[in-house]
């Protein structure tokens, strides 16, 4: 029905909170990313108002990750959880997320741009920062999109 309503497959699957984490929501997930080979966010999950993952959570993760894996599911290496919206030095904080990865490693940093509330704004002001784009430049950091992972993939 996307592809009706909207004239495309979407670029990837997720979902809101990533409630898809949980294991027989996953599993359909996996089953409907497989049929239309379209990647999915990696798979965590967080209950806590804090957003910090328990042990058992990042088991769970790991093991919705595995089966995504085994069913040859396109994901990104690493989430990253933390609210850029939230911090004054967001540049330093993203410079120093894809400091940690490993060559040819894919971070996916989740922005919820808006202009109607001021977090969102504030995720705008992140897009539109010239100085971050420099920065991931001189890094050697490509910004991409889900549509192109499988290029960089090169599946």
């Amino acid at each position: 029905k996307f592809k009706q309503m909207f004239g495309v497959i979407p670029t990837h699957l997720d979902s809101h909170y990533n409630t898809y984490a949980v294991e027989n929501v996953f599993k359909a997930l996996v089953n409907v990313a497989k049929k239309y080979g379209i990647p999915i966010r990696r798979p965590v999950v967080y209950i806590k108002d804090d957003h910090e993952l328990t042990a058992n959570e990042l088991e769970d993760a790991k093991e919705n990750a595995k089966f995504a894996t085994e069913n040859k599911i396109l994901m990104t290496d690493v989430l990253y959880l933390d609210y850029l919206n939230l911090k004054d030095d967001y540049i330093g904080e993203i410079l120093k997320a894809t400091e940690k990865l490993k060559e040819n490693q894919v971070i996916e940093i989740p922005l919820h741009p808006g202009f109607k509330e001021d977090w969102r704004a504030k995720y705008v002001e992140i897009l539109k920062n010239e100085q971050l784009a420099t920065d991931l430049n001189r890094a050697s950091i490509k910004v991409i999109s889900y549509a192109e992972l499988s290029k960089i993939r090169n599946i």
